[in-house]
């Protein structure tokens, strides 16, 4: 196991908007973030930070995501916010754990979007999202539940029944392709 290691939000902003391009891609993956990270407005290359814990908020409202945007079995201490960011490719939060609010609001998914075994004690929103691969929220613990009000789900939707889903059943949230729950 690679030990952790301290980086500054500063550092993580530099490293991850120094070069936006296609291809690129930045490894800070088990590391610790100190201090709020915010990225609003930026264009990012792909990036690891799996198992990264972040002391601070992390704000990346209206960003365009170029590469793989890696937060697998992240640590989110404060409030998580993307909303309106497009993610280009695959957006992996699988086995991530929000201790604040986390909102995805309006943000567009071009590649998958899995939130699998992921842990919530707030809230988590996805209202008007567009996820044109599949949206996954299996084995999720999600204490507060989801809000999917005004999305589409292009790519299908994976649950394993876990997570209380009412937009479904009043047709507030569309789902295209499987939808396995």
């Amino acid at each position: 196991m690679t030990e952790r290691f301290e980086i500054s939000a500063d550092e993580v902003a530099h490293r991850l908007t120094a070069q936006p391009s296609f291809g690129f891609f930045v490894g800070l993956n088990n590391s610790t973030v100190i201090g709020d990270l915010d990225l609003s407005g930026r264009t990012i290359c792909g990036f690891d930070l799996s198992e990264t814990r972040f002391t601070g908020a992390v704000t990346m409202d209206d960003c365009v995501l170029k590469g793989i945007s890696w937060f697998r079995s992240a640590e989110f201490a404060g409030p998580a916010s993307f909303r309106r960011s497009c993610f280009f490719n695959d957006a992996r939060f699988d086995k991530c754990r929000f201790e604040n609010s986390a909102d995805y609001s309006g943000a567009e998914f071009r590649g998958i979007a899995t939130f699998d075994h992921c842990k919530a004690v707030a809230m988590i929103r996805f209202g008007g999202i567009l996820a044109n691969g599949n949206f996954s929220l299996y084995g999720a613990g999600l204490e507060a539940g989801v809000s999917l009000t005004g999305a589409r789900l292009m790519g299908g939707l994976w649950s394993d029944g876990k997570v209380s889903l009412p937009e479904f059943e009043d047709g507030k949230c569309e789902v295209y392709g499987r939808m396995s729950t």
